[in-house]
């Protein structure tokens, strides 16, 4: 059995949306889902998302530009790996 602890990863996806300068509603157009989708799993701890969801927000969150907000300058590249 696998367990998943969506209110971790809802954070965990909120502070990198965060990071890269994305709003909910372009990460949902990149991942494919709704803007709802997005806000429900960065704000709930059980929300009604499955793994293909969660692939997609990782792969439409992957290799972007890390922001610096204090002074506006790309910062590194974030790259996510899942298997």
């Amino acid at each position: 059995m696998i367990t998943i602890y969506y209110h971790e990863i809802g954070k965990s996806i909120k502070t990198i949306r965060e990071w890269v300068g994305m709003s909910q509603k372009q990460l949902a157009i990149e991942a494919g889902i709704s803007p709802a989708s997005i806000s429900l799993l960065e704000k709930s701890d059980k929300p009604n998302i499955g793994i293909q969801h969660l692939e997609r927000i990782f792969i439409a969150l992957s290799n972007k530009p890390i922001l610096n907000k204090e002074y506006g300058t790309n910062t590194g590249t974030l790259v996510l790996s899942f298997t």
